[in-house]
């Protein structure tokens, strides 16, 4: 899921609700966050949707974090650490699920 532009509590409850059904729907085991063209304000919400993510049994796969998301998200007292995996690009993050699905014997 790309998140791009402005992220307020609206845009954030939307997502949150759009992730979790597809997650649902699709029994999806990853989900994979990409933040590369969404602001810094997206950081806030980033630990929520992980944690409600984990809740329903998916990982949450975050990508494209950029050097002023990083200190937003190393600054908030709550921590992906443990919630979510990070990588660099897109493309290793769909390395990465595919690797959790194949290992999963999927």
């Amino acid at each position: 899921m790309p998140l791009v532009g402005d992220f307020d509590k609206d845009r954030a409850r939307q997502v949150l609700e759009t992730l979790l059904d597809g997650v649902v729907q699709r029994g999806a085991r990853t989900a994979i966050l990409d933040v590369t063209g969404a602001g810094d304000e997206v950081a806030q919400g980033l630990v929520q949707i992980a944690k409600a993510v984990r809740l329903l049994g998916a990982e949450v796969v975050l990508t494209g974090v950029q050097p002023q998301m990083a200190r937003v998200i190393a600054a908030i007292e709550e921590s992906l650490h443990g919630v979510a995996v990070v990588r660099s690009t897109l493309e290793s993050g769909i390395d990465h699920a595919l690797r959790a699905r194949r290992a999963a014997g999927r």
